[in-house]
């Protein structure tokens, strides 16, 4: 028979701990004839033969730390009566493949899923508005992630080290890519950056090694430090409007990088951040030398 801990919670139960067989668990609806309610912080941290765990209906939060480490956990079902999960509430369940987050919450906690190596899939409901720094760091196995536009914020490194990650479209929502976002996602090929972003934090993408080309917005007036840093396959940046204000070392300069903008547009050089610049090639190359030479050179008429 399982056994747990729990506090009385005005007339309502928090499981605390749990001490049983081990394998899959069905979390009791009563005890001790009061509704359980919650799963408190640690209750179940640790517990490294726990495979299954069904949580009722009648559970609306799940603690910080409550499935930490449950290296064996393969499943669990969340209802929607839960309306807030933790920090680090699932992190180092490496044997977690899969989890579709319930429609009652609105946020991703800090770290709720880092290291959670063995995580293929993880369905984001359109409640979310947030998704927390570090959630979803050292996700090795992520290979896709699909974010709803109902996000406008996601943290810093909230998917850097997910080495398996090939290609996201981020929300058109938010203003800003956080620090280190997708630092050392080495599978990355492809990104979307939406027109609402306005900011590109430091090391964002730094160690992106498959990235080859990026469009930058001509929103965004700003890219931070090591941006772009040791992306060793980077060869265009496209740039869609003004010459944003850098940090330093935002391109790696020994790579092959090219910094491309478009005609008409201003603050740009022979180079830019180290790296070579140029008007935007194809017809549009053609376009651009014509018009440097007619701004040069403008026709007198007679």
């Amino acid at each position: 028979m399982p056994s747990y801990t729990y506090t009385d919670n005005n007339g309502s139960i928090v499981i605390t701990g749990y001490t049983g067989a081990v394998g899959v668990v069905t979390l009791p609806s009563t005890f001790a004839g009061l509704a359980v309610t919650g799963i408190g912080s640690n209750a179940f941290a640790n517990c490294t033969n726990l495979t299954g765990v069904t949580i009722p209906a009648s559970i609306t939060s799940i603690g910080t730390n409550a499935f930490y480490d449950c290296t064996k956990l393969a499943s669990v079902t969340i209802p929607t009566s839960v309306t807030n999960i933790g920090a680090m509430a699932f992190a180092s369940c490496t044997n977690l493949s899969s989890i579709t987050l319930p429609a009652s919450i609105t946020s991703i906690a800090a770290s709720l899923f880092q290291n959670c190596t063995g995580l293929t899939n993880v369905i984001i409901p359109a409640s979310i508005t947030s998704i927390g720094t570090n959630a979803f760091y050292d996700c090795t196995s992520l290979a896709s992630v699909t974010l709803p536009a109902s996000v406008t914020n996601i943290g810093a490194m909230a998917f850097a080290s997910c080495t398996n990650l090939s290609n996201i479209t981020l929300p058109t929502n938010i203003t800003s890519i956080a620090a280190s976002l997708f630092q050392n996602c080495t599978g990355l090929t492809n990104v979307i950056i939406p027109a609402s972003v306005t900011n590109i934090g430091a090391s964002a993408f730094q160690s992106c090694t498959s990235l080859v080309s990026v469009t930058i917005p001509a929103s965004v007036t700003g890219i931070g430090n090591n941006a772009f840093w040791l992306c060793t396959n980077l060869t265009s940046v496209n740039f869609q409007g003004n010459a944003p204000s850098l940090g330093s070392s935002v391109f790696s300069t020994n790579n092959h990088t090219t910094a491309y903008y478009l005609p008409g547009t201003k603050g740009w050089g022979a180079t830019y951040g180290g790296i070579p610049a140029a008007c935007q090639y194809g017809t549009i190359m053609i376009f651009c030398i014509f018009f440097s030479v007619q701004h040069r050179f403008p026709t007198t008429r007679f």
